[in-house]
C-alpha cells in the first residue's frame, strides 16, 4: 500500500492579528465580573473582552480629558 503525500498545511489562530498582547490575563472578583455583565448586556456587546476593552478605553479616555 503506497503512502499518502497529500500535505496538510498548519492554520494560524483565527482572528489573529499582531497588534495586541494575546497573553494578558486578569482575575477579578465576583462583583466586578458581573457588573461587566450587567454593563455588556445593557450595551448589547457580544463578549465580555470586548466589553472590557470598551471599559479600560472608556477609563484611560476619561483619565486624559481631566
Amino acid at each position: 500500500m503506497m503512502k499518502s503525500t497529500r500535505v496538510i498545511q498548519k492554520r494560524g489562530r483565527p482572528g489573529g492579528r499582531a497588534d495586541h498582547d494575546p497573553a494578558t490575563t486578569i482575575r477579578l472578583p465576583r462583583y466586578l465580573s458581573k457588573a461587566i455583565d450587567d454593563w455588556k448586556q445593557a450595551n448589547m456587546i457580544r463578549g465580555r473582552p470586548e466589553a472590557i476593552r470598551r471599559l479600560v478605553e472608556a477609563g484611560l479616555e476619561a483619565k486624559v480629558r481631566k
